[in-house]
């Protein structure tokens, strides 16, 4: 899947919106959530060989891990989304008989997710098959030029080797379409954020962001406006826009 089917909200240490990276104190070291996985990159710590480029180490898909001064805490979500919060902090000298002295800490948190919503859980309901036992595999489509004249949608048993396909007419509502960050996944990525600690600095954190305005971008559009110039379309969830590479396509098959 391109970058630009991918969703991003992400929210730094003063709960302002952020680009979904982190600086760390060690210099050369950073992280960045990219699709929906997060990148762990450490100058130093990079070895050739290996399968990721410089100065990437470590690609987080779920778990906890304390890794190049990041304590990374991540898991799965809706939407094929990774919700992840990473923290980095530097420690200060304590003097004997000074008062303590809290270290510097940078924070980031987000989500990662597939933006286009594709009717999964329509069409298993509407075959009577469990989604507890079928899990989503693909979607496409087939047919003349132009638009496809069937879309398929299809799934495999869990813990099996069984697979079904299911064909559905492409003009009665089971076309893909670009959502963002839905509401629900928002919500789930909160309520996931305030377990993940207790402290009062975590609790004030995540309460500040909760009452924030949760801005998103697509993945994709932040590429094109790095490095082509692109007006950035940053939103509210639930206000999102197109995608560049949609409206590309879409005004390429017009010509």
């Amino acid at each position: 899947m391109s970058l630009s089917d991918w969703d991003l909200l992400a929210f730094d240490e003063n709960a302002q919106a952020s680009d979904g990276t982190i600086k760390g104190f060690i210099t050369g070291t950073a992280c960045e959530i990219r699709k929906n996985w997060l990148y762990v990159r450490d100058e130093d710590a990079w070895v050739g060989g290996r399968r990721f480029v410089k100065p990437t180490i470590a690609e987080v898909q779920s778990g906890d891990l304390y890794l190049s001064g990041f304590e990374i805490v991540a898991v799965r979500g809706p939407q094929e989304a990774i919700f992840v919060q990473v923290t980095a902090a530097q420690y200060k000298k304590q003097e004997k008989g000074e008062p303590y002295q809290p270290p510097d800490v940078r924070r980031m948190a987000g989500i990662g997710c597939c933006g286009y919503y594709v009717p999964f859980a329509e069409v298993l309901a509407e075959e009577g098959l469990d989604p507890r036992e079928w899990a989503e595999e693909s979607s496409g489509g087939f047919g003349g030029g132009g638009e496809p004249e069937k879309r398929l949608f299809t799934f495999q048993k869990l813990g099996g080797d069984e697979v079904r396909t299911f064909e559905r007419d492409p003009d009665s509502g089971y076309e893909t379409r670009w959502v963002g960050v839905l509401l629900a996944t928002l919500a789930a990525f909160v309520a996931w954020l305030k377990s993940t600690g207790s402290s009062d600095a975590h609790n004030a954190w995540v309460d500040a962001i909760e009452k924030a305005e949760p801005l998103r971008a697509n993945q994709g559009d932040r590429y094109f406006a790095r490095n082509a110039g692109v007006p950035l379309s940053v939103t509210p969830v639930g206000k999102q826009q197109t995608p560049v590479l949609e409206q590309l396509h879409e005004s390429a098959k017009k010509e």
